[in-house]
């Protein structure tokens, strides 16, 4: 049969066929619905292979057509030669066919599979950005954060920020413990120099020992709302200092985050 000029005419010669073989291991998408809207029960294959996809299977697991989905390709050739030469499995099967289409699958509800898809990209996209979030701010089991008031006196700050980082790194399970420190609208160099002066400090003057089980420190940058709302189902408290930066815990929305004091 050459080229046919209408959806129409092509269905009309699928109706003349008793069984739709579809092609493999790359199954039919488009294709395959012809078969589907004609009534003609199609035999698909579905394997493990880069090329397979398992499309066609798929739209027959929805139309509850298990039946008609082989894994194999003996399989595949066993149940071909079923159908063509029984023709009550055909008629049965063809009848089930028709009365699943009645009601449009979703492949057929471009609304319906839109949202389905829509919430499929979202879920992939969420997991990215929390494997992202977690690898970039190297969060463990326990994450802590503080939001010191950078605007503070230099001494004052100082002061705070080594009780801070001794009252984490003295604590128990610090391997299992990373500390966010917001930086606020201060510059990266500047909190990156300050937070190393005073771990200097401990180290040289308190002779504080950071081993292998000692906890992560990490700068926190601007986060957007979207990441806040990532980040922050994974905090387990918020240490709170004498001064802190008020204004970015409520716009975080970290007010009703447990509470830790430092000392």
């Amino acid at each position: 049969m050459g080229p046919t000029s209408s959806r129409a005419n092509l269905q009309a010669r699928v109706q003349l066929a008793d069984v739709y073989l579809d092609s493999f291991p790359m199954s039919g998408l488009s294709s395959l619905l012809d078969p589907l809207m004609a009534g003609v029960p199609p035999l698909v294959i579905e394997q493990d292979t880069p090329v397979s996809l398992g499309r066609g299977a798929a739209f027959l697991r929805e139309l509850e057509l298990p039946e008609l989905i082989a894994t194999t390709v003996e399989e595949y050739v066993e149940r071909a030669i079923a159908l063509g030469t029984n023709a009550q499995l055909r008629k049965n099967l063809g009848d089930r066919l028709r009365a699943a289409m009645q009601h449009p699958p979703s492949f057929l509800d471009s609304k319906r599979y839109g949202q389905q898809l829509s919430q499929v990209f979202w879920d992939l996209y969420h997991t990215h950005q929390q494997r992202q979030l977690v690898e970039s701010l190297h969060l463990r089991d326990r994450n802590l954060i503080a939001l010191p008031d950078w605007e503070q006196p230099e001494d004052v700050l100082f002061a705070e920020l080594a009780d801070l980082l001794r009252t984490v790194i003295t604590a128990p399970g610090g391997e299992d413990t990373t500390l966010l420190v917001d930086m606020g609208n201060m510059d990266a160099q500047e909190a990156d120099f300050a937070l190393s002066s005073v771990t200097l400090h401990l180290i040289e003057e308190e002779e504080l020992e950071l081993g292998e089980d000692a906890p992560e420190i990490t700068l926190l940058p601007p986060l957007p709302a979207d990441q806040w709302n990532l980040l922050r189902p994974r905090l387990t408290a918020r240490i709170d200092l004498p001064h802190n930066n008020t204004a970015a815990i409520a716009r975080a929305a970290l007010d009703t985050l447990p509470t830790q004091s430092v000392g």
